[in-house]
């Protein structure tokens, strides 16, 4: 069984990819392919790919026996990032994979582990290594969706759309504003 801190963030990364499932299905396919009328580098497709991405990452570590991250190694202009309807299985295809890690008692066996990260940190492609544990990590994709949510809340706000308050906005600061 999972710990309740595992649960919890497990929890709370399905929640967030239902709120960007959700607002996809509310935009057009111009707004989520639009860059131009941005004031923020990439459209909102671009962001959620570049989400999914580190998703991506993850999972082929915490699914198999490998122990290094490469976040950076990322393909661009995939069709998740043009085509909303792509995007949309995708989302699920990913959260469905989460679940199934989890519904597997596996979740916290998983997480509790070392794991290498390899980073490019300068423009020149210099690579560095860290290590951190595979639950850190869990944190840091959950907190970086939360980031290129915030973007997409404005663009979207720009475009004159709805957004919910919360989306986008850190657990922190939604606890400070209670």
């Amino acid at each position: 069984m999972p710990s309740s801190h595992s649960y919890h963030l497990h929890a709370s990364l399905q929640e967030s990819l239902s709120d960007i499932h959700s607002i996809l299905l509310e935009i057009e396919d111009r707004d989520f392919c639009d860059k131009e009328s941005s004031v923020i580098q990439g459209s909102i497709g671009e962001h959620i790919r570049h989400s999914l991405d580190h998703f991506r990452a993850f999972l082929s570590v915490v699914s198999c026996e490998k122990s290094r991250i490469f976040y950076d190694r990322r393909k661009r202009g995939m069709k998740e990032e043009t085509d909303r309807h792509t995007c949309l299985l995708e989302i699920k295809r990913i959260q469905g994979l989460f679940s199934t890690l989890y519904s597997q008692g596996n979740g916290d066996s998983r997480l509790d582990r070392q794991v290498e990260v390899e980073h490019v940190i300068d423009s020149k492609g210099t690579i560095a290594v860290f290590c951190s544990y595979a639950d850190r990590e869990l944190m840091f994709i959950y907190h970086h969706l939360l980031h290129h949510c915030a973007m997409i809340a404005f663009q979207l706000r720009l475009l004159g759309k709805k957004v919910p308050s919360s989306f986008g906005v850190a657990p922190a600061t939604l606890k400070e504003q209670l």
